[in-house]
C-alpha cells in the first residue's frame, strides 16, 4: 500500500474515532447519567444509547466486511489529535466507555479464535497495546507536547502533581488494564516486551512519577481480580513479575545520570520505594513477585555489551541496588553472589567496572552475609595470587595492588561484623569462623610483604591487623613502624594518588551522600562510612607509633554532667511541664511512676482549671463561660486535678446544650419566615435571651438553664457558706453543709454545747422567696423555684443580691 493511502486511510479513521467521541460525549451529557451507571448497562441498551461508538469499535473487529489494519488502528488511537482520552471524554465517560467496548471486541475475538485453534490474537494483542500505549506513553508524544507540569525543571523542588494530566488517564484507564491481564497475562507480556525501549539514559520527565504510582495500582488491581486458590494465579503471578521488572528497567535504571538529574532520580527512587514498601503489607504474593522481578531487572542492567564496559554500573543502579536489600529480605546477599559467580566465569580484564561495584557493594552494604564477603575476598585473593605469579607481574605490580586495595577495602568497612561474629555462639556462625581462620591464612601467607606497605594507608592496615588478624598491639605498633620507615614512606603524594584512582571507581563511595539524600535516609541503618585516607578513624589503631600532640582539657567533667541531669531535677521539671496542655499531662502519667508523680502536681492543674474553657477553644461561635471565682480560705484544699475533669465534663454538657438552643432557634425563625407573608410586621425575638451557663464558684460545676435558676443558685451559695475564713467553703445543698460544719469545724466533745448554735445556723441556711410582701422561705431550691412558679413571684431580673 502507498504511503499516500494510508494517510488517508489514518486519516479517515482518526476524523470517525473524533466524530463518535464528540457525539458520544455530548449524548452522555444529555442523559444526566453517571459514568459508572452507564458501564453496568447492558451492551444492548448502550448500543441503543450510542450506536456510532459501538460501530465504530465493531468496525475494527474481524467480523466487519473491511477491517482496518491492525498497525493503523494503534496508530490513530495514540496519534496526538485522538480526542478519545481528552478531558471532556474522561469526564464524561466516553473513554471507559471505548475501554469497555474494546475489551469487549478482545474477548470476542479471543473465544472466536481458541474455536478455531489459532494461538495467537493479534486483534488481543492490539487492544492491549491500545490500553498500554495511552498509559505509558509520556505527554510529550501523546499530547505532541509536554504540557509545563510534564517537563522537569532542575530548579523546582517537586512535581505539580495535581496539575499533570497523567494521572487522569491511568484513573479511566485502570481497570480496564487490569481486566486484559488477568484475561490475558500471556499477551500482556509480550506487550510489555515489545514496548522495551533501547539501552541508554533518557531525559527525565515529570510523566515517570505518574507511571511509576499508575503500575503500582495496576499490581494491587492485578492481585486483586485473581483468586488465591488453584492454578489461576501463577499467569498472573507471572504478569505481576513482568510488569514490576518493566517498571524497574524502564523508570529507574535507565533514568539519566548527573547532577542536574540528581534530584529527579532520588524523588522517583523514593515514590518506587513506597510503594514498594506499601505492596510488601498488602499483597500476599510480594515475595514472590518482588525478588524475581528486582533480582531479574537488577542483573541484566549490570549486564552490559563489551564496548560499553568501562561504564556498567550508573549511580542510578548503584543506589537502587542498595536500597532494594532493605524492603526486599536476601535479595542483597543473592544479588551479590550471582555477580561474584558472573566474575568468576568472565576475564578479569573485562569486568573492571563490575568488579568495583562488587567491592562497593559488598564493603558498604551491611546486609551482604559475611559468607559472600569471604567469597569475595577469595577471588580476589586468588585473582591477586595469579597476576604475582605470571611473567609481567615485576613490571606491572599496579595491578594486583589495586586487586588487594580491594581487599583490604571490603576487610576495612565490615570490621564490625567481623567482631560480632566472634561473639557469636549459634550454630550458623561456624562456617563463617571457618571462611575467616582461612582467610587469615591467605593474608599472612600468599601477600608479598612489600606490597603490604605500599597497598593501602598505615592506619587501613592497623584496623586489617587488629580486626581481622587480631594481633596484638605491640605487633600493631612495630607493623607501623617498619612502614613508615621503608623506602616508599618518602613517596606519600604518589601513594595517595594511586590510592584515590583505586578508590574512584568504586561507585557507592560518595553516590548516595551527595546525590541521593533520600535514599541515604533509609541505608544509614544498613550502611558502612567510609574511612578516610590520610586521617585515622580509631586513634588506637596505630598503637605507641604514632605521636600527637594533645592539648591540656579545660572542661570541668562534674558541671558537665550536672548540666547533663539539669532535666530530672523535679523543679526544672515542674517548669517544662508548666506549658504541657492536661492531654500531655495524663499522657506523662503513663511513662513512669517518677512522672506520674510529678504530673499529679496541684501547681500544675491550677492554672489549667483557671484557663478552661478560655483557652484553646476550638468551638466555633461558644460563648465563653464565666470567670471561676474563688472565695476560699487559705486553709481550704483544692483538688485541682479532679476540680478539672468535673469542669470540663460539665463545659461539654454546657456547649452540646448550647448547639442544640441555636438549633432549635434557627429552625423556629426559618418556619417564621415561611408562615408569615410580611417579615416586617412579625414580632422579633427578644435581643436579651439568656443563655445556659456555669456556676462561676470555684469548684461548683452546676448548669443553670436560667436567670432565676442563676439567682436561686447564687443566694444559696451565699448562704451555705462555712463562717471560718481560713476555710469559706461553699454549697448548694444544707444536708452537705451541716456535714461539713460538723465534720471539719466542730470539735466531738463540744458537739452538744453547740447544739444549739447549729439549730440556729440551720434555721438561717433557708432560702426566702425575696418578693414585696412574702415570707415564705425554704430548704430546697426546687421548692422555692415551685413556689414562684404558682403564686407568680418572679423577680425582676436586673437585681441581683450580693454576697453579705
Amino acid at each position: 500500500m502507498a504511503a499516500a493511502d494510508q494517510q488517508r486511510m489514518e486519516r479517515e479513521l482518526l476524523e470517525r474515532l473524533n466524530a463518535c467521541v464528540g457525539v458520544s460525549a455530548r449524548r452522555v451529557f444529555q442523559q444526566e447519567a453517571a459514568p459508572s451507571r452507564l458501564l453496568q448497562r447492558p451492551q444492548s441498551e448502550t448500543q441503543r444509547l450510542l450506536p456510532e461508538l459501538c460501530g465504530f469499535v465493531a468496525a475494527l473487529g474481524p467480523a466487519s466486511a473491511r477491517p482496518p489494519p491492525i498497525d493503523l488502528v494503534r496508530r490513530v488511537f495514540r496519534h496526538p489529535q485522538a480526542q478519545w482520552l481528552s478531558r471532556s471524554a474522561r469526564q464524561s465517560g466516553v473513554s471507559a466507555l471505548v475501554s469497555q467496548q474494546l475489551l469487549r471486541l478482545a474477548s470476542t475475538t479471543s473465544n472466536g479464535a481458541a474455536k478455531n485453534g489459532v494461538a495467537t490474537n493479534t486483534y488481543c494483542e492490539a487492544v492491549v497495546h491500545v490500553v498500554v500505549d495511552a498509559l505509558l506513553a509520556p505527554c510529550a508524544q501523546r499530547l505532541g507536547g509536554a504540557p509545563t507540569a510534564c517537563a522537569w525543571l532542575a530548579t523546582q523542588h517537586k512535581p505539580r502533581f495535581h496539575a499533570m494530566p497523567c494521572f487522569p488517564v491511568w484513573t479511566a484507564l485502570l481497570p480496564f488494564a487490569a481486566q486484559l491481564g488477568v484475561r490475558y497475562p500471556r499477551t500482556f507480556q509480550r506487550v510489555l516486551l515489545v514496548r522495551r525501549r533501547p539501552h541508554g539514559p533518557h531525559q527525565p520527565a515529570n510523566c515517570d512519577f505518574a507511571h511509576v504510582t499508575g503500575l503500582w495500582r495496576l499490581l494491587d488491581a492485578l492481585n486483586a481480580g485473581s483468586t488465591r486458590d488453584g492454578d489461576a494465579p501463577e499467569p498472573v503471578t507471572d504478569l505481576m513479575v513482568a510488569v514490576l521488572r518493566f517498571m524497574t528497567t524502564e523508570k529507574l535504571l535507565l533514568s539519566a545520570d548527573g547532577i542536574e538529574a540528581a534530584l529527579f532520580n532520588d524523588l522517583l527512587l523514593d515514590k518506587f520505594f513506597s510503594g514498594l514498601q506499601e505492596f510488601s503489607f498488602t499483597c500476599w504474593r510480594a515475595s514472590a513477585v518482588a525478588k524475581p522481578a528486582l533480582l531479574g531487572a537488577l542483573l541484566e542492567a549490570l549486564e552490559a555489551p563489551e564496548s560499553q564496559a568501562s561504564a556498567v554500573v550508573t549511580p542510578s543502579v548503584a543506589i537502587f541496588s542498595a536500597v532494594a536489600g532493605v524492603f526486599v529480605k536476601n535479595l542483597a546477599s543473592e544479588l551479590a553472589t550471582a555477580l561474584i559467580k558472573r566474575l568468576k566465569d568472565e576475564d578479569g580484564a573485562k569486568s573492571g567496572a563490575l568488579l568495583a561495584f562488587v567491592v562497593s557493594f559488598c564493603a558498604h552494604v551491611e546486609l551482604v552475609p559475611l559468607a559472600v564477603v569471604f567469597e569475595l575476598l577469595d577471588l580476589l585473593l586468588d585473582r591477586y595470587k595469579a597476576r604475582l605469579t605470571a611473567a609481567s607481574a615485576k613490571a606491572e605490580p599496579q595491578e594486583r595492588r589495586r586487586l588487594l586495595f580491594f581487599v583490604v577495602y571490603v576487610a576495612l568497612h565490615r570490621r564490625q561484623a567481623v567482631d560480632s561474629l566472634r561473639n557469636d555462639i549459634s550454630a550458623e556462625s561456624a562456617l563463617p569462623k571457618e571462611l575467616l581462620v582461612q582467610f587469615q591464612l591467605r593474608v599472612c601467607g600468599e601477600i608479598e610483604y612489600e606490597d603490604l606497605h605500599v597497598v593501602a594507608p598505615v592506619h587501613w592496615m592497623a584496623a586489617l591487623w587488629k580486626h581481622w588478624v587480631l594481633m596484638s598491639d605491640e605487633d600493631v605498633a612495630a607493623f607501623v613502624a617498619e612502614a613508615q620507615g621503608s623506602e616508599h614512606a618518602d613517596d606519600v603524594e604518589s601513594l595517595e594518588a594511586a590510592w584515590r584512582a583505586w578508590r574512584a571507581p568504586l561507585v557507592l563511595h560518595s553516590t548516595a551522600k551527595t546525590q541521593f539524600p533520600r535514599m541515604q535516609t533509609l541505608l544509614r541503618p544498613h550502611w558502612s562510612v567510609a574511612m578516610s585516607l590520610t586521617e585515622s578513624e580509631d586513634d588506637e589503631d596505630l598503637g605507641q607509633a604514632r605521636k600527637r600532640r594533645r592539648t591540656a582539657s579545660t572542661r570541668d567533667l562534674e558541671q558537665d554532667e550536672l548540666t547533663f541531669d539539669v532535666l530530672l531535677l523535679p523543679d526544672v521539671m515542674e517548669l517544662v511541664c508548666s506549658f504541657m496542655s492536661a492531654k500531655r499531662l495524663c499522657r506523662m502519667a503513663l511513662v513512669c511512676r517518677a512522672f506520674a508523680e510529678l504530673s499529679h502536681r496541684a501547681t500544675l492543674w491550677r492554672p489549667l482549671y483557671v484557663r478552661l474553657g478560655f483557652v484553646g477553644d476550638k468551638q466555633e461561635g461558644a460563648e465563653p463561660p464565666a470567670r471561676i471565682e474563688c472565695q476560699h480560705g487559705e486553709l481550704y484544699e483544692h483538688n485541682w486535678r479532679f476540680m478539672y475533669r468535673e469542669r470540663w465534663q460539665a463545659l461539654r454538657r454546657l456547649r452540646r446544650r448550647q448547639r442544640r438552643l441555636v438549633e432549635a432557634q434557627q429552625s423556629e425563625e426559618q418556619e417564621d419566615q415561611r408562615a408569615s407573608d410580611d417579615r416586617d410586621m412579625s414580632p422579633s425575638a427578644p435581643s436579651n435571651a439568656f443563655s445556659p451557663q456555669l456556676c462561676s464558684w470555684c469548684d461548683c460545676h452546676r448548669m443553670l438553664s436560667t436567670r432565676s435558676d442563676l439567682t436561686a443558685h447564687r443566694a444559696l451559695h451565699r448562704r451555705l457558706t462555712c463562717r471560718e475564713a481560713s476555710c469559706r467553703a461553699s454549697f448548694t445543698v444544707a444536708a452537705k453543709y451541716k456535714q461539713h460544719v460538723r465534720q471539719a469545724h466542730l470539735d466531738q466533745s463540744a458537739v452538744s454545747s453547740t447544739s444549739s448554735s447549729t439549730k440556729a445556723e440551720s434555721a438561717q441556711a433557708r432560702l426566702a422567696c425575696g418578693f414585696e410582701g412574702c415570707t415564705k422561705s425554704y430548704t430546697s431550691a426546687k421548692w422555692l423555684a415551685s413556689h414562684r412558679q404558682q403564686k407568680g413571684h418572679v423577680l425582676d431580673d436586673s437585681i441581683e443580691t450580693t454576697p453579705a
